[in-house]
């Protein structure tokens, strides 16, 4: 097996745990060059981490996506975890989003990480209403 199908293979097959104390949950605002990102923690600072580089290649971060990074004592912290949408409720039954996290997931719903924003939306429209405005 090739080095791509190992790493889909670990993120699909990945047992769930909690973050460790070097670990944290961060959020994604800004993707720089280089594989560099603008990420906003618990304490409300943004601060810069960098992919792993056995994901570079293979794993797309999303804007707005949850993540887990560990400092690794490098210039910066490095984003060791993409978590899955199984994974994120897994850490939401357990408590171990950030309050201020957990606040915006609940206003912006469910959907948030289900969505695909590069793909339309299709908008289907009820045939019923327009066959009695004709009448």
């Amino acid at each position: 097996m090739n080095k791509t199908k190992n790493i889909y293979l670990d993120i699909l097959q990945e047992e769930f745990e909690l973050p460790k104390d070097n670990q944290k949950i961060v959020k994604v605002i800004y993707k720089n060059p280089n594989h560099i990102f603008d990420v906003l923690g618990e304490d409300e600072i943004v601060f810069k981490a960098i992919l792993n580089s056995r994901f570079q290649k293979t794993v797309w971060v999303k804007v707005n996506k949850l993540v887990i990074v560990e400092d690794v004592g490098g210039n910066f912290p490095e984003i060791v975890k993409v978590p899955t949408d199984n994974y994120i409720k897994f850490l939401r039954k357990n408590n171990a989003i950030p309050s201020i996290f957990e606040e915006k997931l609940e206003n912006d719903g469910e959907d948030l990480f289900c969505i695909n924003p590069n793909q339309r939306t299709i908008v289907y429209s009820s045939s019923d209403s327009s066959s009695e405005e004709d009448n």
